[in-house]
């Protein structure tokens, strides 16, 4: 399977923690600093709440077209699968690939959601590489998104003479936007990249989550009663991400052993991109790599299902990869102890 191209959304401007701190207090900058987090894209109105009327669907579809136009050869209507990944789609029903491929205006795809995390995209990818090799698609777009602020944002802004720091951590840590990937089984004009590998692994079964996301689509907002607190909703829980991220990262590691890869192969590596003092942990992991690890997620927050796709894009933007290089994208997630990764080698 080859990559054909990338492309990307953010919507709005960047909010800073400085923006934020005029509403919030420097209790922002506590927060923020800690979580490395310097600003994030938000699809509401930082200045009171409302939303835009732009949710995950709409970044999706302009992630999606930022991919096609760099493949002028290939017609949207060539496209016959669509992959999405997310934890905040528009509604539970009807789904989100449902809703992009509407539109897109494509006629003729196969639509197909994953609700996930981090390691969604990477869950996307496989799939979309299953159905490429079994014959069942041609060319495939892999699209991960988030559109959080429109959930929580309204909510925390009403009762922000009441939050509390972990009401807070949400809107600090979590960004809003989308990246995509559009795939295909034969080696494109321009060159692209050939995906050598994409795998999975479940870690750490039998332990519960680090973080769990209680609330509905990004489109309806269903908060209840204003006692209810949004640490309820959002329950992140750090402690435990530090205590097992280590090893899913392990178990990862063994995975591309056992495929006779190793970190040192790899000239650029795309990883998670929610926390600055997790990454520089992992880096502590991975010592004998020599790759450029490429960190946006100070920039943008954690944009769980569209975190990889949109910081591969950057990348691409920033420092192109070179013709032979091998590129790591590998994602951890925190709700259920999952990893999931791909190898890329530019042509």
């Amino acid at each position: 399977m080859y990559l054909f191209s990338t492309g990307s959304y953010l919507p709005g401007q960047p909010i800073s923690n400085e923006m934020l701190a005029e509403y919030f207090g420097s209790s922002v900058h506590l927060i923020a600093d800690y979580f490395g987090v310097k600003s994030r894209h938000m699809a509401v109105d930082y200045k009171t709440g409302k939303d835009f009327g732009e949710y995950t669907s709409d970044f999706g579809v302009k992630a999606a077209m930022d991919a096609l136009s760099k493949v002028p050869q290939i017609n949207i209507d060539q496209v016959d699968l669509i992959v999405t990944a997310s934890s905040t789609p528009d509604y539970t029903l009807p789904s989100l690939s449902s809703l992009i491929q509407e539109k897109l205006g494509i006629k003729n795809a196969i639509p197909i959601d994953i609700r996930g995390g981090c390691s969604a995209a990477m869950q996307a990818l496989l799939i979309a590489e299953l159905f490429i090799k079994t014959g069942k698609s041609k060319t495939a777009l892999v699209i991960g998104g988030e559109c959080c602020s429109t959930i929580y944002y309204e909510f925390l802004f009403k009762q922000r003479k009441s939050y509390n720091a972990k009401d807070l951590l949400n809107t600090l840590i979590f960004g809003d936007g989308a990246g995509a990937f559009l795939v295909g089984g034969t080696l494109p004009e321009n060159g692209g990249f050939e995906i050598e590998t994409v795998n999975l692994g479940s870690v750490l079964p039998d332990q519960s989550p680090g973080f769990i996301f209680s609330l509905g689509g990004c489109k309806e907002k269903i908060l209840g009663a204003k006692s209810v607190h949004l640490s309820e909703l959002f329950q992140h829980l750090p402690k435990k991400i530090e205590t097992n991220l280590p090893i899913v990262i392990r178990a990862m590691q063994k995975d591309l052993k056992s495929r006779n890869y190793g970190t040192q192969d790899f000239k650029q590596i795309v990883g998670p991109q929610a926390n600055k003092r997790l990454i520089d942990d992992m880096n502590s992991l991975l010592k004998e790599h020599k790759a450029e690890y490429f960190y946006n997620g100070d920039i943008t927050g954690n944009i769980p299902g569209g975190a990889l796709l949109l910081a591969f894009d950057r990348l691409q933007q920033i420092s192109p990869t070179l013709s032979g290089d091998k590129v790591l994208i590998m994602g951890m997630e925190s709700p259920k102890w999952l990893y999931g990764y791909c190898v890329l080698r530019k042509q």
